[in-house]
């Protein structure tokens, strides 16, 4: 949604899109939308100044806690991060 709509959608809709798929399997996701460097990661700027071709990253990220007890080899509660990059359409 954010690689094809940079001039026509919010960052709103766009994380509610997020939230929305999450079907609320994560509890209070932290959602990052931005414009980067597919090949490091690093963040150039806000998602939507992304040129076309550019890369736009969605991360989502929250804690979780261990149903078991990890015995100090884990961290409790751990922080869980996945991120998604597409090229921009757009612009």
């Amino acid at each position: 949604m954010a690689a094809v709509s940079t001039n026509t959608t919010s960052s709103t809709s766009i994380v509610n899109a997020v939230n929305y798929q999450l079907a609320g399997q994560v509890l209070s996701p932290d959602i990052q939308l931005y414009w980067c460097d597919p090949a490091t990661g690093a963040s150039k700027g806000p998602w939507y100044d992304a040129p076309y071709g550019e890369g736009i990253a969605v991360r989502v990220s929250t804690s979780y806690s261990p149903m078991v007890p990890t015995f100090g080899i884990l961290p409790n509660p751990m922080t869980i991060s996945a991120v998604s990059v597409m090229r921009s359409e757009d612009n």
